[in-house]
């Protein structure tokens, strides 16, 4: 509850237009018990050596979807990628060692909640402030967008690099 509320509901009441799928998200992830979710998955978070991953700062862990974690990441390296456009490379190396670790088809959830988050990150609680104006508009035009269209995570993340 400590992500779904300031990330998804605050969003679906300041966004009409995503209210929709932003609250089925909501219901969907409140409902599923997975898997321990971090919660507060990023780089920030990460100590990484060759032998090993070290995850920090759990305050925000839940028992529940797994793709919550990798949308989170997702999340952090599509909006870095708008500063730094190589951020995107990240994307298919991360998901590959993250899916195949994980043993769960995770890409529609996955997919379906990186939107929520993207929009999440502009109007939530919890707002990407390195965002300039433009930046934040573009992210709302874009999830907008591809909302009603299902998509792979390859196709989504081509479409923001064709319009970052």
């Amino acid at each position: 509850d400590l992500r779904i509320d300031p990330y998804l509901l605050t969003t679906a009441e300041r966004v009409p237009a995503a209210a929709a799928m932003l609250r089925a998200e909501a219901a969907r992830l409140a409902e599923t018990k997975l898997a321990l979710v971090h919660g507060d998955y990023s780089p920030k978070n990460l100590l990484v050596s060759p032998q090993r991953l070290i995850v920090l700062d759990a305050e925000c862990a839940w028992f529940g979807d797994p793709a919550f974690d990798a949308a989170f990441m997702l999340t952090h390296l599509h909006l870095k990628a708008l500063l730094n456009p190589q951020a995107l490379q990240l994307v298919p190396v991360f998901w590959s060692a993250y899916t195949s670790a994980c043993g769960h088809d995770l890409e529609t959830n996955t997919v379906k909640l990186l939107l929520c988050l993207l929009l999440a990150r502009v109007h939530g609680k919890s707002p990407a402030e390195y965002l300039s104006a433009e930046q934040r508009d573009l992210v709302t035009r874009f999830v907008l967008s591809h909302l009603s269209q299902p998509h792979s995570l390859a196709t989504l993340t081509a479409a923001w690099a064709a319009h970052a």
